[in-house]
């Protein structure tokens, strides 16, 4: 019920053009293309604070969800793999995990918090 109402959450927050997906167990898998660094990076902190403040129900309690984001930008569109892409975003995911958790996470030329 929680990855129902997160996917609403994420579905709604996103641009027409933008792609989403299960990807794992608990994670999605957002593409956004077209979009600068700096639009990427405010989608995925407003998307981090309206998971945040959403207010998920389940057998009428009210569950908190927060969400940690990793972030991957592409430098030169024409030298990245969607493997590469998507390993990036990963290692930011588990970065954005390890150091405190319901954070953003960008991966651009080495790790940098956002």
């Amino acid at each position: 019920m929680v990855l129902r109402q997160l996917a609403n959450i994420l579905s709604a927050n996103i641009r027409a053009e933008d792609i989403i997906c299960r990807y794992g167990g608990e994670e999605f898998l957002i593409v956004i293309p077209g979009a600068d660094s700096e639009s990427v990076c405010m989608m995925a902190e407003r998307l981090r604070f309206k998971v945040e403040n959403a207010g998920f129900t389940f057998a009428d309690h009210t569950i908190p969800v927060t969400v940690s984001l990793g972030v991957s930008l592409r430098p030169d569109p024409g030298t990245d793999t969607v493997e590469k892409m998507v390993s990036a975003a990963d290692k930011a995911l588990y970065h954005a995990k390890e150091t405190g958790r319901n954070r953003v996470v960008v991966l651009f030329s080495g790790i940098r918090d956002r």
